[in-house]
């Protein structure tokens, strides 16, 4: 829980990222499972999502840890965490081939001047501690008496149901649906039956309607599918 009280999901993968571009996908990965469970809306301009990155460099081939580990906090954009551990790692190679002391820090990424830069420096292992709220008893994921049958789809999941379907939608366009995902993917699923080109009706959504809603700032549509399925027929 935050200190006004509000409870927060931390998720805290294990460290088996081995590339920038992996770190990447993985944040993509999850940003969209928050956002189809609804868990949240990932928002990460109004703090829904924060992300973190540990960054150190090892030995491929020994996996022995050549520099101590660093946390870059509070990346603003899955589309920036592959420069900014670019950054870090270089940072950290430079700093390691002309044998300067490194330590463990907290930096933060500046897509500005394509740098990390130094927040504060944690001597020991202690200082990344937490400390529980004793008041909350601890809840064993091995008791959820759910099945996946109870869990909505994934968007990965719908999309490949498109394309068995209509083997004109592509992926990378159906995609696009989800940049807003409170209305496109909906809207789409209720005009595939009512329209009689359904690549015709997605480059709609994703073209002109989504140019409107982002023009307009708008967050909810006050036609029915039917109306705009006659628009587009």
């Amino acid at each position: 829980m935050n200190r006004a009280g509000v409870g927060l999901i931390e998720l805290v993968s294990e460290p088996e990222i081995e590339t920038p571009k992996e770190a990447s996908l993985f944040v993509q990965r999850v940003h969209e499972l928050f956002q189809d469970m609804k868990i949240c809306s990932g928002n990460l301009e109004q703090g829904a999502m924060r992300i973190d990155v540990n960054v150190n460099l090892v030995n491929e081939v020994t996996e022995e840890v050549l520099t101590p580990r660093v946390e870059l906090k509070n990346i603003n954009g899955i589309g920036i965490i592959e420069a900014a551990v670019k950054a870090e790692l270089q940072r950290q190679e430079e700093n390691l081939m002309a044998a300067k002391e490194l330590k463990r820090e907290t930096r933060f990424y500046s897509p500005e001047t394509d740098e990390t830069i130094l927040l504060r420096v944690k001597d020991t292992s202690e200082s990344y501690r937490y400390l529980p709220e004793y008041d909350l008893p601890a809840y064993k994921t091995t008791e959820f008496d759910g099945s996946r049958e109870d869990l909505p789809l994934t968007r990965h999941e719908i999309i490949q149901s498109y394309e068995k379907s209509y083997p004109q939608l592509k992926e990378s366009d159906l995609l696009k649906l989800w940049t807003r995902p409170e209305i496109l993917p909906t809207l789409f699923q209720q005009c595939l039956p009512l329209v009689s080109d359904q690549r015709f009706l997605l480059n709609w959504c994703v073209g002109e309607l989504l140019a409107i809603l982002n023009r307009e700032n708008l967050e909810t549509i006050s036609f029915s599918p039917g109306k705009f399925s006659k628009l587009v027929e």
